[in-house]
C-alpha cells in the first residue's frame, strides 16, 4: 500500500474513542499511544514528516493485530492495513535486532518440515517446560516461549489426504496446523466428509499470513503466488485456521499493486472459506451421540473481527447434543498469542493470558473450543501450566463431537 492510500484510510479516524476500550494493549496500560487511535495518529504523523516519533515503534510493536477497533468502529477504519503498512515501512526504514529474529523464527515456523521435527525433539527432551536455566540463560532476554506439545493423529495421514465422494473442496493444512495439530487436521477432514465433501489436502504450505502481519511482504507474497498455483481450479478453499483463513480472503489486497496477480488473488479470495463457515452454509449435521461437557468458547481475533464470522460458532456449538454452551467473558478479546506476539512481547502477551484464564475458570467450562492454531496452543499453556482439566480444543472436535 502506498503512503496516500494509508493516508486516507487513517484520515477516516474521528477520534471518538470508540475502540478504546476494546483495544487490549489500552485496557492493560491506558496509554493513548497503546490505543488504535492513538498508533493511527503515529503513522499519519509519519507519513507527514517522512519519519518516525522517538518511541513510536515501540507502541506499534506492542499492538497485537487483533482487529477488535474494526470491530468498534463507526467509521469503518481498516486499521488491520494500516498497522501492516506501518510495519512494512519499519522493516524497511529501520531494520533492528527484533525484526532479524522475527524473520528467522519465521522461518521455522513456517516450514513444517523444520518446525514440526523439532517441536517434537524439543517436547522429547523435556524443553518444553518449565524452562531449564540454559533456556533461561540463552533466550529469557528476547522471551522464546516454551514450545507447544505437538498433537499426536488419530490414523494415518496418507490414506486421507483424499477421500469422500461429494463435492471437492481443498483443505489447507498450513504450517502452524500441520506441525502441532494433525489430530485436528484430521478431525476436520471427517467432519467435512461427513458433510459430503471430497477432500483435497494441501499439505505442508503456508499462505504468507504470519510474514505479512510482521511487516514482511515480500516474503508473505512470495509464499501467497505458490499456495495459489496449487489451488487452482473453482473448488472452495477451506481454513481450519482463522489467521490463515483472514489472510487467504485479503490476498487482493496484497497484490493491489501486482497488476499480473491482482485479478488471480481476487479469484482466489472469493473461495476461501473457514471450515465453521463452510458448515454452517451447506447445513450441520450434529453426531448421533452426546457429548456431555459444558463449552465455552473462544472467540479467534481473525476470525471474529478479520473475517466477521461471529454468530455461526456459536450457532453450530449450540447443535450438538449434549452440549451446555456457557458463557465466557470477554470471549472476542485476544489470549495473547496473536501470531508471534507471545515471543516478540511476553510480558503483554503473558499478562493477556492470565485475564483470559482467569475467565475461563469462572465459566466452569469443561471444554474450551476455539478456531485458531495460535489460540490453542496459547490457551492451553495456561491450562498445562496451572494443572487443569479443562481441554481445550479446536471447534470442529466439538462439532464431531470427538472431545476426550
Amino acid at each position: 500500500m502506498n503512503p496516500k492510500v494509508a493516508e486516507e484510510r487513517a484520515l477516516k479516524c474521528i477520534r471518538c474513542g470508540f475502540c478504546l476500550e476494546d483495544c487490549p494493549t489500552y485496557v492493560l496500560t491506558g496509554l493513548e499511544a497503546d490505543s488504535p487511535r492513538g498508533r493511527i495518529y503515529l503513522i499519519r504523523e509519519a507519513i507527514a514528516q517522512g519519519q518516525w516519533r522517538d518511541g513510536a515503534r515501540e507502541h506499534l510493536d506492542r499492538c497485537l493485530g487483533c482487529r477488535a477497533c474494526e470491530t468498534a468502529c463507526p467509521s469503518g477504519v481498516e486499521y488491520g492495513s494500516l498497522l501492516e503498512f506501518a510495519r512494512q515501512r519499519l522493516v524497511s526504514d529501520e531494520p533492528r535486532t527484533r525484526d532479524t529474529i522475527a524473520r528467522l523464527t519465521l522461518g521455522i515456523l513456517t516450514k513444517p518440515s523444520l518446525f514440526g521435527p523439532i517441536a517434537k525433539f524439543a517436547n522429547a527432551l523435556g524443553l518444553r517446560r518449565p524452562p531449564s536455566w540454559a533456556q533461561r540463560a540463552l533466550f529469557g532476554a528476547i522471551g522464546v516461549p516454551r514450545l507447544p506439545r505437538p498433537e499426536k493423529a488419530r490414523g494415518a495421514r496418507s490414506a486421507r489426504a483424499e477421500g469422500g465422494s461429494g463435492d471437492q473442496v481443498l483443505l489447507l493444512e498450513g504450517c502452524v496446523m500441520g506441525s502441532l495439530f494433525q489430530r485436528t487436521t484430521e478431525a476436520t477432514i471427517r467432519l467435512l466428509e461427513r458433510h459430503g465433501a471430497s477432500v483435497r489436502l494441501i499439505q505442508r504450505r503456508c499462505c504468507g499470513a504470519l510474514d505479512w502481519h510482521q511487516g514482511f511482504e515480500d516474503d508473505a507474497r512470495a509464499m501467497a503466488r505458490a499456495l495459489m498455483e496449487v489451488c487452482q481450479g473453482d473448488a472452495p478453499i477451506l481454513t481450519h485456521s482463522a489467521g490463515c483463513g483472514s489472510a487467504m480472503k485479503e490476498y487482493a489486497a496484497l497484490f493491489a499493486e501486482e497488476p499480473e496477480y491482482a485479478e488471480k488473488a481476487r479469484k482466489f479470495a472469493s473461495r476461501v472459506r473457514d471450515v465453521v463457515e463452510w458448515i454452517h452454509e451447506r447445513g450441520y449435521r450434529p453426531p448421533e451421540q452426546p457429548l456431555e461437557k459444558r463449552v465455552a468458547y473462544h472467540a479467534a481475533c481473525h476470525l471474529a473481527h478479520a473475517q466477521g464470522i461471529r454468530s455461526e460458532p456459536i450457532e453450530l456449538l449450540q447443535q450438538v447434543p449434549g452440549v451446555r454452551l456457557v458463557p465466557l467473558k470477554e470471549a472476542e478479546r485476544c489470549c495473547g498469542s496473536a501470531g508471534i506476539y507471545n515471543l516478540l512481547e511476553p510480558q503483554m502477551a503473558r499478562q493477556l493470558l492470565a485475564r483470559k484464564w482467569s475467565f475461563v475458570e469462572e465459566s466452569g467450562a469443561d471444554v474450551v473450543a476455539t478456531g485458531n492454531p495460535g489460540c490453542l496452543s496459547w490457551i492451553r499453556e495456561a491450562a498445562e501450566e496451572r494443572g487443569s482439566a479443562v481441554r481445550v480444543v479446536h471447534t470442529v472436535e466439538v462439532l464431531l463431537g470427538e472431545v476426550e
